[in-house]
Parts: structure tokens; sequence; C-alpha cells
């Protein structure tokens, strides 16, 4: 079940659908009718729905960090001068991003305490991806570097087109439409704005948690069945993290089903383009 196969299949369904939400208040009716705020569900997915982002970030700037050439002086100064800092602060996020939805609507914000958790838990991870790369070495590492680069090159991307977009649609979220009078098409574009209840679309969650799509480089195209159960279940991941985000009123449906398009376009894009860039060699 390759990306690849599937994407012209994917992108036509996703047009007829994208045109049926366009056309009187389908978009509205359906996410009205899901929604349910007070879902444990959609806070549990909430809150480590994009996990697979920043966990993908420790991942690649790993990959890199460990695969540079230390044989070159400038590779080994620019590796530790930016390598060394980005690991430590993805690491943190990696921890910190799900307590901070947690605690995001609490008077006081995060606890004392749990702060001190998130600090030593993202400290366990740095050394954790410092002792692997030094366990694993320079050679065995640098094979992948790779997938290092698609990883780190589609996370930024699908993160800045998402918001990029966000604030030029200026889209009410659902929680804030009260009625059909003051719904929004995907299609209409109101922005700019900084307004953090006008970017509804597309669905930033959704886009980071369908990300999870590119770890199924690490697994060997020989093994086929275990490429493709792992991209149902990470296909599994995003459409759940997208049916949270409707739930608890944060999207309409049409948000979401762009947001996670994004994100599985650019990884096919970027996994084209890195092979083409290899039978060019």
């Amino acid at each position: 079940m390759k990306i690849s196969k599937n994407l012209p299949a994917a992108t036509f369904a996703l047009a007829v659908l994208l045109v049926a939400l366009g056309v009187g208040d389908l978009d509205y009716t359906i996410s009205k009718a899901v929604a349910g705020k007070s879902s444990v569900f959609g806070e549990f997915f909430n809150r480590v729905g994009e996990v697979p982002a920043y966990m993908g970030m420790v991942v690649g700037i790993a990959i890199l960090y460990g695969g540079r050439r230390r044989d070159i002086l400038w590779s080994n100064i620019l590796g530790n001068v930016l390598g060394l800092p980005l690991l430590a602060l993805f690491s943190y996020m990696l921890v910190a991003v799900p307590f901070y939805y947690a605690y995001e609507h609490t008077q006081g914000g995060v606890p004392k305490s749990v702060a001190i958790g998130i600090f030593v838990s993202a400290a366990v991870i740095f050394l954790g991806a410092l002792l692997v790369i030094n366990n694993l070495g320079e050679d065995k590492i640098r094979q992948y570097r790779k997938h290092g680069l698609i990883l780190i090159l589609l996370i930024v991307a699908e993160i800045l087109i998402v918001n990029v977009l966000k604030v030029l649609w200026a889209r009410p979220r659902m929680r804030s439409v009260e009625s059909i009078e003051q719904f929004q098409h995907w299609f209409q574009i109101n922005g700019p704005t900084w307004d953090n209840e006008l970017k509804s679309f597309p669905s930033g969650h959704t886009s980071n948690a369908f990300a999870v799509i590119a770890y199924s480089m690490f697994i060997p195209e020989t093994r086929r069945l275990y490429v493709k159960l792992f991209l149902i279940g990470a296909l599994t991941w995003g459409s759940l993290v997208a049916l949270s985000r409707v739930i608890r009123g944060d999207h309409f449906l049409s948000d979401v089903v762009v947001g996670g398009y994004i994100t599985v376009f650019l990884f096919y894009l970027l996994s084209q383009l890195f092979q083409m860039k290899r039978d060019a060699k």
C-alpha cells in the first residue's frame, strides 16, 4: 500500500468531498452533529495528537546530527552549534506540548512539580538520543540521512503552510459559530487575521498527526506487509485525531480533511523528489 499508488484516488476523493462540503450547509450540519465538547476522546487526542510531528523532529535532527561529517571542520561545528540546541528544544516540546494542552485553561497553568517532571523527561529523551547516536555510530546513522531530512522538511513545510493558510483564510472555528448565518464555507477567504478563533482552516493538529506516515520510510521495502500494516495504523491515527478536532468543536470537517491531505501530499512530493535525485546519480 504505497502512498504514490493511492494518492491519485485520494486526491479525487478529496476534490469530490470538498465540492460536496462547499455546497449548502452540509459541512456545518455534519460537523455540528459530531461535536461534543466534553468528550474524553476529544480531550485525549487534543493532548497527544501532535506527538508524531515533534517526535519526527527529534528523530530527524538526531539522524542528521549523528550522521554529520566529523572529519570536516565546518560540518562538525555547525552540527554542534545547531544540532544540539534543536535536539534539546524538540525533546522538550515532545514532552511539554501535551501538558500545555492539559493545563491551558486552568488557573496558574502547568504546576511547578509537573514542569520539573517535563524538564527531567526531556533531558532523558535528549541524553537517550545522544546515547543511541553514540552506540549506532556515524556510518550506520548516515544510511538514514535521507529519511531524517525528509522528516524535518515534511514537518517544517506542513506547519508553515498550514499556519499561513490559517492567517489568510481567517475562518471562524466551529465553537465560535452559533448559527448557520455565521457559517463560512471552506473556500471563503476572509483574512488576514491573528485571532486564534479565526484560524479554523486548515487543522494544524490533523496535519501534525498525519506526519506519522513518514515513519514508514524506516521499514525495509521488502517487508511489504509491515509497511502496509503501518500505513493503515498511521492513517487510522490521523483520522482519529481529525475526528477529535471536530468533536471538540475546534474545526469543521473540511478543515481536518484538508489538514491531513496537506501532510500526505507533501510526504509524497518529498519522497518523489529524493527518489528522482537518487536516480539521477
